[in-house]
């Protein structure tokens, strides 16, 4: 009775295996780059198993990495570039340079009307699209199972739609996530302070009372309390310092918030 050989295993390992010319990166042959550019010897008089330690040039336009083409800049492609059918227009933006510059009758109305076509209404539209074409696929799988390959397509194509216009909202997201960081960075820094004027205040009020009792010769292991006038002087004395306190914290959150201004829309500065 012969014996059935093993089934071969040909799951293969999701992270690529490393390049072949790894090999030629010893510690001999590093030397001998070495000498090789001491010697100012050319490239291309280099040795083959030498010139794989030479790194290659940077990319210019595009790059390979994991199977995948990245473009430089890194753009996000359209649709057509990448062979899908696009199924929505392209969101209409509003600006001011739409808006005609003549003045406006008196009698007419400057309220302008919402945009019919933004990137929120294509993804509720698609998203509709996408449960009537499921719905479709689910009766035509109960009747003629093998007409559904196109339907599977159009899905297919739908999703992809979906998942293009929301990979547009990443440079938005992004803005919006630094927005909120330096805002957090913000609130921080006024808590911090807040913390360090307290402190400072105490410590101002504590040197104020001993610099009372010693002007009014008080000892103190003798336990005598600050007589009246000092007492009044202190008074007024914190209330001018906190005065003083808050119009420099005025000025301070007035150059934060510039700054911050000028970070989020440099456009505005320029102009």
């Amino acid at each position: 009775m012969s014996v059935e050989p093993p089934a071969q295993n040909n799951v293969s390992s999701a992270y690529p295996p490393p390049p072949p010319f790894y090999k030629h990166f010893t510690p001999e042959n590093i030397a001998a780059l070495q000498e090789h550019r001491k010697n100012g010897t050319p490239e291309d008089q280099i040795p083959k198993e030498l010139q794989y330690l030479i790194p290659p040039p940077p990319p210019q336009r595009i790059y390979r990495s994991f199977g995948e083409t990245w473009m430089i800049p890194d753009v996000l492609p359209t649709l057509p570039q990448m062979g899908i059918t696009q199924l929505y227009t392209d969101p209409t933006t509003t600006s001011t340079d739409s808006i005609t510059t003549s003045p406006a009758p008196a009698t007419a109305s400057t309220t302008t009307s919402p945009p019919s076509n933004t990137r929120a209404l294509s993804l509720l539209r698609l998203s509709k699209s996408l449960l009537l074409s499921y719905l479709e696929l689910l009766s035509l799988l109960s009747v003629n199972p093998v007409a559904s390959t196109q339907k599977v397509s159009d899905l297919r194509t739908i999703i992809i739609n979906m998942h293009h216009l929301i990979n547009e909202y990443r440079p938005h997201q992004a803005r919006e996530t630094l927005i909120l960081m330096m805002e957090e960075q913000i609130e921080k820094s006024k808590r911090e302070k807040e913390e360090n004027q307290r402190a400072s205040r105490m410590v101002r009020e504590s040197m104020d009372i001993l610099e009372a009792m010693l002007e009014n010769g008080l000892g103190v292991e003798r336990g005598e309390g600050v007589g009246g006038d000092k007492q009044e002087w202190r008074i007024s004395h914190r209330r001018l310092a906190d005065e003083r306190e808050r119009r420099e914290d005025k000025v301070k959150d007035k150059v934060i918030w510039e700054m911050f201004d000028s970070m989020i829309n440099p456009d505005s500065n320029s102009s």
